[in-house]
């Protein structure tokens, strides 16, 4: 694969990100579980700051133009579209939950595999600041990925209480509300 082949893939990628999480900002606001829609929108700023910066890095770089491709295929249920707010229950809150947090999860982990493979890829070709600068990126991942991890563990280990999902919301709202601010 070529460099352009590579970052075109790794674009491609945060846009997914992009749509990932903006998903799960819907998913989450659906389920009226604002904390968690609040972090994902954080999260959807900084993969579109990462994509920004990605473009121009290339363009700096290269002197080109990165193209894009690819496709995405959507995080919320199909079924969701047939219902109302009012009409989720507590037992589809939990549910959704650990769906949600287990989709986000699932996603980061094939991210980070990925970057790794397009670090490789990178090395390969000798071009070593281009993987020194996606190396960046898979470090990142890696730490969002950790926090992923962590908050699926913890909601695990209380059997994704709906006390406890509750209770974490305004916390986690106010939280990456401020985060978000300094993106």
């Amino acid at each position: 694969m070529t460099c352009e082949e590579i970052f075109s893939k790794i674009a491609n990628a945060y846009l997914n990100g992009i749509m990932f999480h903006n998903d799960m900002v819907q998913y989450f606001d659906f389920l009226n579980l604002h904390g968690y829609k609040r972090l994902h929108e954080y999260h959807c700023k900084c993969e579109s700051e990462c994509n920004r910066k990605l473009h121009g890095y290339y363009m700096n770089r290269y002197q080109k133009l990165l193209p894009e491709s690819g496709e995405y295929s959507r995080a919320i249920p199909k079924d969701w579209y047939g219902y109302k707010r009012s009409e989720v229950t507590s037992a589809d809150v939990k549910k959704g939950v650990k769906t949600g947090f287990e989709k986000w999860v699932e996603w980061e982990r094939s991210v980070c595999a990925f970057l790794n493979e397009a670090v490789k890829e990178l090395g390969e070709l000798g071009d070593y600041a281009a993987v020194c600068e996606i190396s960046e990126r898979l470090c990142e991942t890696e730490e969002e990925l950790k926090r992923a991890e962590r908050m699926l563990l913890t909601l695990k280990s209380v059997d994704f209480s709906i006390e406890f999902i509750q209770e974490q919301q305004s916390k986690l709202h106010k939280k990456y509300k401020k985060k978000a601010e300094k993106v």
